[in-house]
């Protein structure tokens, strides 16, 4: 992928700090996201798919201003 996709979380819970996380793991989890249609998302959504796993889309929106506020507050990846 030329533009990777992160995963992000405060530095509290659980999986963060680890190296390797299965991915079924990933799909017990929320997800903030992309609003539908963006390319962001659609990558999302098919990785997901591929893998037979759900998305569990909890909220979307434009993460600009998250990801900063991310930043602000020192979480992690």
């Amino acid at each position: 992928m030329d533009n990777p996709l992160v995963v992000l979380a405060p530095s509290s819970h659980p999986p963060t700090g680890r190296k390797r996380i299965p991915f079924k793991t990933l799909g017990k989890e929320k997800f903030l996201t992309r609003e539908r249609g963006s390319g962001t998302r659609i990558a999302l959504e098919r990785f997901f798919a591929e893998r037979d796993t759900p998305l569990n889309i909890r909220m979307f929106s434009c993460l600009c201003p998250i990801i900063s506020e991310f930043e602000q507050h020192d979480e992690h990846v």
